[in-house]
């Protein structure tokens, strides 16, 4: 019933490597296994597209200051001037509490327009359906 031979795992030391160098590229690129690798990260995306909030931008009170970008939890770009990229936000409104000027805030409905588009390059798209199960 028990067997007392050590267990041999013959892929263990790639594995090993693996998460290594995920865990180190994660420190250089902000929530990479959720936005690149992650097939939840990439469906909740893809959802995040009919959604009922969105953030508007006040680009003329907006002074550069930076704030929201430092608290922003997602990869999205949420200073003034900038699309906003919905599929990657989280909705932690961290952007609108750190915003001294007020210039940003979620509302209902919002109008497309300032909304980026998702990247799909070729190379990308291309890598995400070789890497997928």
């Amino acid at each position: 019933m028990l067997d007392f031979r050590q267990a041999h795992f013959a892929q263990g030391l790639a594995l090993g490597i693996l998460f290594l160098l995920i865990l180190s590229a994660s420190l250089r690129v902000t929530r990479l296994w959720c936005r690149s690798i992650c097939p939840l990260g990439a469906l909740l995306g893809a959802v995040s597209r009919w959604s009922v909030l969105g953030l508007h931008k006040d680009a003329d009170s907006c002074d550069k200051c930076n704030r929201c970008l430092m608290h922003c939890q997602g990869g999205d770009d949420p200073i003034g001037g900038a699309p906003w990229r919905k599929a990657e936000c989280l909705m932690c409104m961290n952007c609108v509490g750190s915003c001294p000027h007020d210039s940003l805030v979620f509302r209902f409905f919002r109008h497309e327009k300032e909304v980026a588009s998702p990247d799909l390059g070729r190379r990308r798209t291309l890598t995400g359906l070789a890497a997928a199960p």
